[in-house]
This record gives structure tokens, sequence and C-alpha cells, in this order.
């Protein structure tokens, strides 16, 4: 049996806890089961370890735990080595650290060498055609490559020694007179979309240059506001807009509309919510409406509503979605549903809506008429 190693007692890998790697290249999970990689497009076999502080899943390939398990971390500038050109025989004895450049000469040995997809010329067609306003995905598409290479080649970080005009990158270097500018224009009351647009920058480097510069921003005061955005207050409680739709129709930020729903005295619209009484729901239903209809009279969410109806009405008459449904069908949802199957699927599979197949599995009185014999 081959010798496995604990990958949490690997320098770099601490966090890898429960994950097992032997001399062959098999790795074992947390439950002690072999793990079934993936295999990329160059042919490596990659597997996921869960437990990294950072992320939830880490890929990592095989070749390279192996090596770091039996060898230890790499030299600086060392590259993972397959002495057979196999990139699939992840073998301790097939394995090493080398330069990128031996690492090159095994790959022309064994007839591997990965030839240039582009020229020169369409190179330099490609930074031209970026000058007039055409993107990298689209550059991508029409020379067959991944859109992060069209952005190395249009910014110089790949075939620096190729002609064309070079884009600029999207996040620049601001000087502190840029910082201080960007910082002025937000406090002035523009928002980050309207400063970048202005700039030519990134939003986001607008949002990392204003924090660079003594802190956050201080916002505009917006006592007095309430009165004259009293309409956007009453239609983001009515339910029909959020903040970013009531902000934009009235022309402020959402950190305005914001602010100023906070100085009303508005925890926003899910105290709105708790706020409705279940016997407003189960009058609108018995009286016709649907439990769509109901949740948007009332400005709440579907699963609130129907959260809400079977509160005020544990055994009540089927409304109107369960009778287009029929109670054999209902009685065979509630079984599904009680058997494990989720929700989405069984209102797939009788095509009507996820809430309908909820309201149904919460009705005490929807049972299968065999149950309520063994009762």
């Amino acid at each position: 049996m081959s010798e496995f190693v604990d990958m949490s007692t690997v320098p770099g890998f601490e966090w890898a806890l429960g994950y097992k790697v032997s001399k062959s290249g098999v790795v074992l999970g947390k439950r002690g089961k072999r793990l079934s990689p993936h295999v990329n497009d160059a042919g490596y076999r990659i597997v996921g370890l869960l437990g990294h502080p950072a992320r939830r899943l880490t890929n990592v390939g095989i070749h390279r735990l192996v090596l770091f398990a039996f060898v230890g971390p790499p030299p600086a500038g060392a590259e993972c080595c397959h002495h057979d050109g196999k990139p699939g025989n992840n073998r301790l004895a097939n394995l090493r650290w080398d330069t990128r450049k031996s690492n090159a000469a095994d790959r022309k040995r064994h007839g591997r060498e990965t030839q240039m997809k582009v020229s020169d010329a369409a190179v330099a067609m490609m930074r031209e055609l970026a000058t007039q306003g055409y993107s990298p995905t689209f550059l991508a598409k029409v020379f067959g490559l991944s859109a992060g290479n069209v952005s190395c080649i249009l910014t110089g970080a790949a075939r620096s020694n190729a002609s064309g005009p070079l884009s600029r990158r999207k996040r620049p270097n601001l000087t502190p007179e840029e910082r201080a500018e960007v910082r002025r224009r937000v406090e002035a009351g523009a928002t980050q979309r309207q400063v970048a647009a202005e700039m030519g920058i990134a939003q986001g480097t607008v949002s990392l240059a204003w924090l660079e510069v003594n802190g956050p921003v201080q916002r505009p005061d917006t006592s007095g506001a309430e009165d004259r955005l009293a309409p956007m207050i009453a239609e983001y409680l009515a339910g029909g807009v959020t903040i970013l739709d009531a902000a934009k129709k009235h022309r402020v930020s959402a950190g305005v509309a914001t602010a100023v729903i906070r100085a009303a005295g508005i925890a926003g619209r899910r105290a709105a919510r708790s706020a409705v009484d279940d016997e407003d729901v189960a009058r609108l239903v018995e009286g016709g409406a649907s439990i769509t209809q109901a949740s948007k009279t009332l400005g709440i969410t579907q699963p609130t509503a129907t959260t809400a109806l079977n509160r005020a009405r544990p055994s009540r008459a089927l409304t109107r979605s369960e009778r287009r449904l029929g109670m054999d069908a209902c009685v065979a949802a509630r079984l599904r549903v009680d058997s494990g199957e989720l929700i989405k699927d069984v209102a797939r599979s009788y095509k009507c809506a996820y809430s309908t197949v909820h309201l149904i599995s919460l009705r005490p009185d929807v049972r299968a008429p065999w149950l309520a014999v063994d009762r």
C-alpha cells in the first residue's frame, strides 16, 4: 500500500485538514475516500480542497500536491515538470521541480511544444481594433483566444515586442492630486459612477481613491429633505419600487435615499412586512385573490404571504392555484415534498409556481387518506 502524507502537515497546506496524498498520486478526502479529479484543458488532473480561510473551494493540481508533500516547496521561479511529458502521470518518480526553460525543453522533446496562436500582424490588428472601441470579449471570439489573454495582449503584459497601440489599464495608479480630486467630486454630491465616467477610470478605482484619503466620505446633510422626498418614501413603503429605483426617479443617489428613509424613522420594508396582519392576507385570498396578487397588494413577498395565510387559516378551502391542480395532485405533491424532494422540482413537474407547492406542503389537511387511517 502506498504511503500517505497528511496535507495539513505540509508547509503551505496547513488549512487542508483531513486530506492525504500518496507517492502514486492518489488523494484521499476527509472521509478517507479517494477523490475523483477532473482534467483541465492542458491534461492536468485537478482536485478541489475545502478549508482554505479565503475561499470556499481551492483547485490544486495533483502533481503539485505530490511534490509539496514528498519534496517540499518549489525553489524561486521553479515549475513542476513531468519526466515523460504526460500530465496525467503524477507518480513521484515522474515529477521534479525545475526551471521554466527546462520545462519548455521537455515539451519540445516530447512533441508538446505550444505554437503561437496569433502572429505579430494579428496582434497589431487586435490592438488597433481595441482603440476603435471593440471589447476584449469580442476580440477573443474573433481571434480564438480567451478574454484574459486578449487583455494581456492589449495592455502589453503579453507580446510586448509586437507593434500596435497599447490600451490603458483599467485601474491606473492615481497621483495624490487625482485622489484628492476624486474625493472633492464625491463630497460635492456626485456618484462614483459619474466621477469614473468623467475622469476615465473604473468605478472601483474611485472607491479605493476616496477611501485612501482620510477615511470615509461624509455625505451631504440630508436634514430637511424628508418633505421634498416624501413621495419617494411613500413609493418605497408601498413596495412598488426598490431604493435604487426610487433614487433614480427622484434624481438622488442611493446613499442619500437610504439616509433620508432612515432619518424619517423607517427601518425599511422588512419592518413594514412584519406589521402585516395575517387576517389581511386570509381575507384577500378568500375573496378570490391569488397569493401573488395578495403579496403585491400588501407589499410583501409571496413566501411571507404564504406563511401568514397558513397561520390564519390552518384548515381552509383550496386556493385558486390549488383548485387548478386538484386534490389528488395536491396530495401527491405533498407526499413528494414530505419524502424529501425539492419544492422547485415538484413545482416544475406540475407546471405551477413554487409558492403553490410551498402552500400545499404547509397545509395540515392535505394528507393522503391512507395516512389518516393509520392514525
